[in-house]
């Protein structure tokens, strides 16, 4: 649904700007995805979107916040997220948090996004909005939604550790950015 030229800009800021390659691992291009949408987008980009944003194409909504004209919730970032992940050959999808009442279901407030990772054949959670990368089990082994609902469920959070970009958001976890 996007224009060539879009398409061409987009695969242009991939390689040169967040600097995907080829050989890059899943795991490394969500690390490289996730830096570039926090150094290039910045703190201006969290906030009220424009009523127009939640029904724009990513890529739009991406070039307005990045022009600091514009701005979104978590909902616009996993959208441009995902854009841009698909697009560097990850496969991504949206989470949604929502629950029914009377049959119909009601989003609850938070988005994030999920990226299949063939290296070891799981989805792994991923939250573009917090810099928060993806976490892992205590053997190393990506944890998705549902994994971390259950261990949120259980409070067995004992050797779970998470790939954060520490920036702006993170001013108080200690580590090198």
């Amino acid at each position: 649904y996007l224009a060539t030229e879009d398409l061409t800009e987009i695969d242009r800021i991939l390689t040169e700007e967040v600097g995907i390659n080829e050989s890059d691992g899943t795991l490394r291009k969500l690390e490289k995805l996730t830096v570039h949408f926090r150094d290039a987008l910045g703190t201006r980009c969290r906030g009220n979107p424009d009523h127009d944003d939640r029904w724009r194409d990513p890529f739009l909504i991406y070039q307005n916040m990045r022009s600091g004209e514009g701005q979104g919730y978590c909902t616009q970032h996993a959208q441009i997220f995902l854009l841009f992940a698909n697009r560097a050959g990850l496969l991504s999808r949206l989470v949604v948090t929502a629950r029914t009442k009377y049959n119909n279901f009601i989003y609850t407030g938070h988005s994030w996004v999920e990226t299949w990772v063939p290296e070891q054949g799981r989805w792994a959670w991923n939250d573009p909005s917090f810099a928060l990368i993806y976490a892992l089990d205590p053997k190393g082994v990506v944890l998705n939604s549902v994994d971390l609902s259950h261990l949120r469920k259980h409070g067995a959070w004992e050797g779970v550790t998470g790939r954060i970009y520490k920036d702006w958001g993170w001013p108080d976890i200690v580590g090198e950015e």
